[in-house]
């Protein structure tokens, strides 16, 4: 296991959450095997210099191809490897970043997520998958609906190339779209 797992455990511990540690290679998925549990899938999302996370579950392509169009009509793309580094240090390149636990970044839900009892996620590295109820996961991470991103996306004024931009990291950026 690495750091950035052990730091995602400890903030469970630290919160008082419930949680099952599982191989994400197997297929078995421990005790937490409910029906509605969400395997989730996170990405990190430059919206003009501000960075966010979209939370997806297993069978929500939908919503995710509405959003993709909806992103590639804009100009905006998802946050390249270089970034994400900045973003979460100690995340392990390729893997998905634990959800809102460590970087601080607003995090986006499909319906389907909202709905589940259980959610599972990586920990920011590639042998480590946690388990958690989604009432924890709705405290620690206080996502936001994925509909209000959509509207978010369609009222942001598009950067403009070469403009600095300010954003939610502290880092200063400079767009080349």
């Amino acid at each position: 296991m690495l750091a950035l797992s052990n730091r995602v455990l400890t903030i469970l511990n630290r919160q008082g959450v419930d949680f099952e540690l599982m191989d994400p290679r197997d297929e078995s998925f421990g005790t937490v095997c409910e029906r509605d549990s969400v395997d989730l899938t996170t990405v990190v999302i430059d919206l003009g210099g501000r960075y966010l996370m979209v939370a997806t579950g297993s069978g929500d392509d939908d919503d995710w191809n509405a959003l993709s169009d909806q992103l590639r009509d804009r100009g905006i793309c998802l946050a390249d490897e270089c970034l994400r580094s900045v973003l979460m240090p100690g995340c392990e390149p390729g893997a998905e970043p634990a959800p809102g636990l460590l970087c601080g970044l607003p995090v986006f839900v499909t319906p389907r997520v909202g709905r589940a009892s259980w959610v599972r996620f990586m920990a920011g590295d590639h042998s480590v998958q946690v388990a958690i109820r989604y009432r924890d996961f709705e405290r620690l991470v206080m996502p936001h609906a994925l509909e209000e991103l959509l509207d978010r996306v369609a009222a942001e004024p598009l950067p403009t190339a070469g403009a600095r931009r300010a954003n939610n990291t502290g880092v200063a950026l400079v767009c080349m779209a």
